[in-house]
């Protein structure tokens, strides 16, 4: 699926407000140096070189949850996410009679700090490595689509298998319909604890509803810990273990207390930092390529409709009625 991986590193939508009004676009942390001078016009003051090292400041401390975007916030692997991100978890460890995912939950000390689970990672970038000569390069003109298709799908999967080994995961992803592509290194941590997550009445405060309006008034954020063991490397859950000493983590807004926010005055500069799971940068620009989907969707849909809907009333005549339609 060209274009459509998991853990693609994207930024969307950098913001600048004035009522909030968005410079459309998303790109590849590699791309934005380009765009100094769009950042520099919007208010950024930054380094926007930074932005193409995903293992420095602060791309380092941006990290994948295997679905959800999260960051580093301390130096002892404290990690914000969004509510619906540890609802995993918070079912996970909840009962009929502690209720976590209605009550929400508080670790008061690091001892009070839950397992997310077993299937919950947290996936770290070590490295982020353009490997397109490698995946599409010496492939014969001639060759069939399927062939080259195999070719590329071939080489992919014996550069994730020399990239991986204890403790790494590795991703050869493609990008711009397949006109690049890029093997992304990622550590992999097993050990995830739960340190506190709002009640439902806050954390799904207005529901799908509220989820697509700005501004939001629901408080969709949640926070987990990593572990590791005393030698520093991932290993599963075990009490023994210690907290991650992430490189880079982000500074929170706060002053003196994490009750006293810094307030941010209209007009300033914000840059979304997320690991898209299915992402087509392409679409964004090219609204003749929507306006083809709206077409497509408009012609395809009623074709489905009918079709279930034919298929449904058969279904309905064989449960109700077998008889009619007895074999002979």
């Amino acid at each position: 699926m060209p274009m459509t991986r998991k853990l693609a590193f994207c930024m969307i939508a950098l913001l600048a407000a004035l009522g909030l009004r968005a410079e459309q676009g998303m790109w590849m942390p590699q791309q934005i140096p380009a765009l100094a001078p769009q950042l520099q016009a919007l208010g950024f003051k930054g380094n926007p070189k930074a932005f193409a090292d995903l293992t420095g400041q602060p791309m380092g401390a941006v990290v994948s949850l295997g679905g959800c975007t999260a960051s580093f916030l301390s130096p002892d692997g404290l990690i914000v996410t969004n509510h619906h991100c540890v609802t995993g978890a918070l079912q996970y460890n909840s009962t009929p009679e502690r209720n976590l995912l209605r009550d929400g939950f508080l670790a008061k000390t690091r001892d009070e700090e839950l397992s997310a689970g077993p299937g919950q990672h947290v996936y770290i970038t070590t490295s982020f490595t353009e490997v397109t000569r490698a995946i599409t390069g010496n492939i014969d003109p001639k060759a069939a689509d399927r062939q080259r298709s195999e070719i590329i799908d071939r080489r992919m999967k014996e550069r994730v298998a020399a990239c991986e080994m204890e403790g790494m995961r590795c991703n050869v992803a493609s990008f711009f319909e397949g006109l690049q592509y890029f093997e992304i290194a990622q550590l992999d941590i097993r050990d995830v604890r739960l340190v506190y997550a709002p009640a439902e009445g806050i954390g799904v405060f207005g529901g799908e509803t509220d989820n697509w309006r700005w501004p939001r008034h629901t408080g969709d954020w949640s926070y987990y810990r990593a572990y590791v063991n005393k030698q520093g490397r991932p290993a599963a859950y075990a009490k023994e273990n210690i907290p991650y000493k992430p490189k880079h983590w982000l500074q929170p807004f706060f002053r003196r207390s994490w009750l006293q926010f810094i307030d941010v005055p209209g007009g300033d500069f914000y840059q979304l930092l997320v690991f898209a799971a299915k992402v087509r940068p392409s679409a964004c620009f090219d609204t003749s390529i929507i306006r083809f989907r709206v077409a497509s969707a408009i012609l395809l849909y009623p074709i489905q409709v009918s079709r279930i809907s034919a298929s449904s009333r058969v279904s309905f005549l064989l449960t109700v009625f077998p008889f009619l339609f007895e074999v002979q």
